[in-house]
């Protein structure tokens, strides 16, 4: 009996897959990575650098023009550091991301889409000569772009991804409580589709 019923759940998947006709997809992004960790008077910063993003998908077509399904990514950001006289604090940390991409597309090469989902942060600050504070947090992500079809298996397009968090030191160097700052990246990307 439980053979039979594994069977049929097995048949039952394989139609609804083939039913939707989607497909996976391997995605790469590079691009402008900032954590908005606040700004303090005085202080000489280093906010912003390269990021990095790397994700694995499955689409789902919804007829002609639409196709939905979830998307998994890891992203990586530069360091942040902050120097006021003798004290320097440095961010560190990346994201794992799980969410929902829509994409919207008609009879031209050009495509627009858009992300929802949550994002897993790790965040260290690093005092020089003191300990370090490590925090962790899901916080909600949205994330959208516009992309241009090459083959049926390579896309290019430009895309914003913001990461809700809070303002990390909120005006004060001194303040080590390591508040999950946003993210904002700002990336080209290239799609395969397998």
């Amino acid at each position: 009996m439980k053979k039979l019923i594994l069977s049929l759940l097995i048949f039952v998947s394989l139609i609804s897959t083939a039913a939707f006709a989607g497909g996976s997809y391997l995605d790469l992004q590079v691009g402008y990575g900032m954590r908005n960790t606040g700004n303090i008077q005085g202080a000489d910063k280093k906010l912003n650098g390269v990021a990095g993003h790397a994700g694995l998908g499955y689409l789902f077509k919804l007829g002609n023009y639409v196709s939905i399904g979830p998307e998994f990514g890891y992203l990586a950001l530069s360091n942040s550091k902050y120097t006021q006289g003798n004290q320097t604090l440095r961010y560190s940390g990346n994201a794992i991301d799980l969410g929902l991409k829509i994409v919207v597309h008609e009879q031209t090469p050009w495509y627009i889409f858009a992300k929802l989902g949550s994002a897993y942060v790790k965040q260290d600050l690093k005092a020089v000569n003191e300990k370090n504070y490590r925090n962790h947090k899901y916080l909600p992500e949205v994330a959208g772009g516009i992309g241009y079809i090459f083959t049926k298996h390579a896309n290019l397009y430009a895309a914003a991804t913001h990461i809700f968090g809070e303002n990390g030191l909120n005006g004060d160097i001194n303040r080590t409580d390591n508040n999950i700052a946003s993210i904002s990246f700002y990336a080209i990307g290239f799609t395969y589709n397998f």
